[in-house]
């Protein structure tokens, strides 16, 4: 299966551990709607939220990240989801 990359950790945001997520959804808080991601060693991540924060990026909490620390490691990290799973939340996003 093809991995597809929807988007890469940039920065620690605020002191509770949330993260902004530079996105390549067409809306940056879409990206919460496919919950569950990986990064390219297979590491699970669940989105919890995102709301938007600037045309191409949004403010996501990861669960199991709850300090700067913590959101300050994931810098750098791509977010990865299977072609099939994003064709399938493109359809109902829509």
């Amino acid at each position: 299966m093809t991995a597809v990359c929807l988007g890469k950790i940039i920065a620690p945001y605020g002191a509770k551990g949330h993260v902004e997520i530079e996105t390549r959804t067409e809306h940056p808080s879409d990206i919460a709607a496919f919950g569950v991601v990986k990064d390219a060693k297979g590491n699970k991540y669940t989105l919890l939220s995102a709301r938007m924060y600037s045309f191409n990026s949004a403010i996501a909490l990861i669960q199991g990240i709850s300090s700067f620390e913590q959101a300050q490691e994931l810098c750098g990290v791509e977010l990865f989801t299977e072609h099939t799973l994003l064709m399938l939340q493109a359809i109902r996003l829509h």
